[in-house]
């Protein structure tokens, strides 16, 4: 293959704290561990990468990194960061945090 190749790194932003270099290959386990030693507004980071078991590096495996050596990662980060508690299903009391009675 000619051509293009990814490389390097990039970080991520989210509630105002950074954590990287992620390598542009880093494993799902690792980015959710970096993420979860960076950022102490987070209480569980799910991370899932596109080739999760590096069983395929040509570019053509549906579930691969593409021809180019690139990577997509889904996250679901969770944080009690602003989690609001509605006062009931209809109510439109929406500052108050915690439980109402």
């Amino acid at each position: 293959q000619n051509g293009n190749s990814i490389g390097g790194s990039f970080y991520l932003d989210f509630l105002s704290q950074t954590s990287g270099p992620y390598a542009h290959d880093v494993s799902a386990a690792d980015m959710e561990a970096t993420l979860l030693s960076s950022h102490s507004k987070l209480v569980h980071a799910f991370a899932d990468r596109t080739d999760p078991t590096n069983n395929c590096n040509d570019g053509y495996c549906d579930e691969g990194p593409t021809k180019e050596g690139g990577y997509t990662w889904t996250l679901t980060l969770m944080t009690h960061e602003d989690n609001l508690t509605p006062s009931s299903p209809t109510g439109t009391n929406f500052g108050v945090e915690g439980t109402v009675a």
